[in-house]
């Protein structure tokens, strides 16, 4: 075997293309194996179809259309036989362009930038824009501290909820399943004019006021609240029926250790309960201090009761042999 030739094989030899363009592997990988049988200077290479098979894995028509491949684009040539096997020369007065090193390192570079726009366009949606409303296009939408009528909560199933951050991705969210908001809203004074108030809307009446989350919805939100964390509490599909269930497998002081850790952790702050919601279902059910895990078996306690098992089986059958003569 000649470290030339191999080094030239995998380095210097020029990348043959398939008909789609891309790098020819098969043949290089062949390329490569055929080197190690020639000498220094790339001649007398005579491995049998056998051996290339045996070093690269390919079946005998992949190693003979391989090479046609390396005869046709000059990297090898014929030189007569050699037991009956046939003899290759290798061109290694070929050179490959430095610009297939460029090239692979530009490519990279463009995927390393593809990522970095994909990473930037994700960050920009979702960051919301905190200008107010001023117009509505339909009844559905509440302003800041402002509710509307409870005909329309009850048909978009939009409860109560503190504030609203007004961007084109949370009115969206108004069409959603269920919102849920932390605290029942006040009715302002008749001497409060809230700048953004939409006008002629009507009163909220009394038995709308009432809370009406679960009760361990409402006990999550007071702990979240009492640690600094207040944001919009969203659900789609089952994701309240799998929060009541983290809630009832983890306790809430544990959802909230969990929840104060993220958002301090966070660049950008929690945006909303969703922020949270794979956090939490990915944190492992804690183990009841009460129940006393069962032990596995040593060695020797397993060979014990295996001679113990052995010397009940035979006493059993002495008993029936004797029941059998008696």
């Amino acid at each position: 075997m000649s470290t030339e030739a191999v080094k030239w094989a995998m380095d210097d030899a020029p990348m043959l293309l398939t008909e789609k363009g891309r790098p020819d592997t098969t043949a290089r990988h062949v390329l490569q194996a055929l080197a190690e049988h020639a000498h220094k200077n790339g001649t007398s290479a005579h491995p049998s179809n056998r051996r290339l098979q045996y070093r690269t894995g390919y079946d005998e028509r992949t190693i003979r259309r391989a090479l046609r491949r390396l005869e046709g684009g000059g990297l090898i040539a014929a030189d007569g036989t050699v037991g009956g096997r046939q003899r290759w020369n290798l061109a290694m007065h070929l050179i490959r362009p430095e610009s297939d090193w460029t090239d692979l390192e530009a490519a990279e570079e463009q995927m390393r930038k593809a990522a970095a726009e994909r990473v930037r366009r994700h960050r920009a949606k979702r960051v919301t824009d905190s200008a107010p409303v001023t117009e509505t296009d339909s009844e559905c939408v509440t302003g800041t501290d402002v509710t509307d009528s409870a005909p329309v909560r009850n048909g978009l199933g939009v409860r109560y909820e503190t504030d609203v951050t007004h961007s084109e991705s949370v009115r969206n969210a108004l069409s959603a399943p269920r919102t849920i908001r932390n605290h029942p809203t006040t009715e302002p004074s008749e001497n409060h004019h809230h700048p953004d108030a939409l006008p002629n809307l009507p009163a909220v009446p009394a038995s709308a006021e009432a809370d009406e989350r679960p009760a361990w919805l409402r006990q999550l939100q007071d702990a979240l609240s009492a640690n600094g964390i207040n944001v919009p509490w969203t659900f789609k599909g089952d994701e309240d029926l799998l929060l009541r269930n983290d809630v009832q497998r983890l306790g809430i002081p544990v959802m909230v250790r969990f929840a104060v850790q993220a958002a301090q952790g966070a660049q950008r702050g929690p945006f909303s309960s969703r922020f949270f919601y794979p956090g939490w279902r990915s944190i492992p059910t804690p183990v009841d201090p009460n129940v006393i895990p069962m032990q596995p078996k040593t060695r020797q306690q397993q060979e014990t009761d295996s001679w113990f098992d052995r010397a009940m089986a035979r006493a059993q059958a002495r008993d029936e042999q004797r029941k059998e003569i008696s």
